[in-house]
């Protein structure tokens, strides 16, 4: 098995040479390790520094650098890579092709890595199995940094067929898919979007279950791939409560076991339908086993949108000084795991009790609970809270506040009026 091809890096080195225009294109695919023979490695880092530092390159002066035994050995090594012409060749077919051994060799490098780990860990009596797991992950991580340097032309062709997509969108029968499924939400957020994290922070008691459950059964009616990682409740209690929000039967019969006829027949015709969608549910609660779960389901083509329920009931392989710390960094891996899978997450959260403490009841992003930069990591940051003078004496209905408190690319401090419908765990706008 070869985990290098000599010739193309050859003709890769002596293209930068005859054409310096091309080095800036070669730097953004290229990296110097992503060359297998060594030689080449110290070749393209000198070949780069001198056109950065705005110095000449030629063929003689390359023969004489002290990376060769001698000037003989230079010269004979140089006039040997001098040869190679790309004569109309495509060089980011080479450069490609360079860029996938180097991936093969970093992979093997990983497997290796893994297997001596795994023998390690199968002599020890304490082996840590998430430590063990997180570890490997990480060693498999490689393939998320491929993509991370872009040329400005690339970087700029993407935004524009993003922007061309989104246009697409609204024109077809698909124009709908990627919306939350309220009106006045959708139309201040223009939808959901890929790698964009949305925190969903709420009081015991304003429905944000309900709420994150009543968003993912308007994706899933729209054909969209949507797991929900659920740390607080098992997942038969959600499929519950999204049958209850379907059929519109009480929950209080459901739990007390109290159904007729009718209710059971509406209760296997929702469930039916629900059984043919495109919907996951998990109960994964770490950090790491969700980012596991998630490039499983990318890899599957079956992930659209993402919703963790809750931030503070997560967990982590990796040891923090405090609470604060710790939900600070989770949240920073949400976001790049977004960014990564190009998935749009649903994050819900609590908030500190103190809010009730206070006559203006509107939360703030302080009131997120371990806050530290969680609000500083989310693209979007919802709120639902109770107003301290709502008169909400109707036992079945209440009026909730719904806030959009933070969108990173669009207008933000904007309130409605929902109503929740509590014994069919249902929130409605109001109009």
């Amino acid at each position: 098995m070869s985990f290098g091809n000599y010739e193309l890096e050859n003709y890769i080195i002596m293209e930068m040479v005859r054409n310096i225009d091309i080095i800036p294109d070669v730097m953004d695919k290229l990296d110097p390790d992503d060359l297998y023979n060594p030689l080449n490695q110290k070749l393209y880092t000198i070949i780069v520094d001198k056109y950065t530092k705005g110095d000449s390159i030629d063929l003689l002066q390359l023969s004489e650098l002290d990376i060769f035994g001698s000037d003989v050995e230079g010269m004979e090594y140089i006039t040997k890579i001098s040869d190679y012409h790309l004569y109309g060749a495509n060089l980011s077919d080479y450069i490609n092709k360079v860029k996938a051994k180097s991936f093969l060799r970093k992979l093997y490098t990983s497997t290796v890595n893994i297997q001596k780990k795994i023998h390690e860990s199968s002599v020890d009596d304490n082996c840590d199995i998430k430590n063990l797991k997180a570890e490997c992950q990480t060693m498999l991580d490689i393939e998320l940094l491929e993509n991370k340097n872009k040329s400005l032309r690339d970087l700029i062709t993407n935004t524009l067929e993003l922007i061309s997509s989104r246009c697409e969108r609204d024109k077809s029968k698909y124009k709908d898919k990627y919306k939350y499924g309220y009106p006045w939400l959708d139309y201040m957020t223009a939808g959901v979007h890929k790698g964009e994290v949305t925190i969903l922070g709420a009081t015991p008691g304003t429905g944000k279950t309900a709420f994150a459950l009543n968003i993912a059964s308007n994706l899933i009616a729209k054909d969209n791939h949507v797991v929900i990682f659920s740390i607080e409740m098992s997942e038969e209690n959600l499929i519950e409560r999204m049958l209850i929000t379907m059929t519109g039967i009480d929950g209080k019969k459901t739990r007390s076991g109290k159904l007729d006829e009718i209710d059971f027949r509406a209760l296997f015709e929702s469930a039916g339908d629900l059984q043919e969608t495109n919907l996951n549910i998990y109960q994964d609660n770490t950090i790491e086993d969700i980012r596991l779960r998630c490039r499983k389901l990318k890899n599957k083509n079956e992930l659209d949108y993402v919703i963790i329920d809750y931030l503070q009931l997560l967990d982590t392989s990796k040891k923090y000084a405090n609470e604060n710390i710790k939900y600070s960094n989770i949240s920073r891996d949400i976001k790049i795991l977004a960014n990564d899978m190009q998935v749009p997450i649903l994050l819900v959260s609590q908030l500190n009790r103190g809010v009730h403490q206070r006559s203006e009841r509107k939360p703030r992003k302080s009131d997120l609970r371990d806050s530290g930069a969680i609000e500083q990591n989310a693209d979007n940051i919802l709120f639902l809270w109770e107003k301290a003078d709502e008169n909400n004496s109707n036992l079945n209905e209440k009026t909730i506040m719904l806030t959009v408190d933070k969108q990173r690319n669009g207008l933000a401090g904007v309130d409605k009026e929902m109503i929740f419908i509590k014994n069919n765990l249902k929130l409605i706008e109001k109009r």
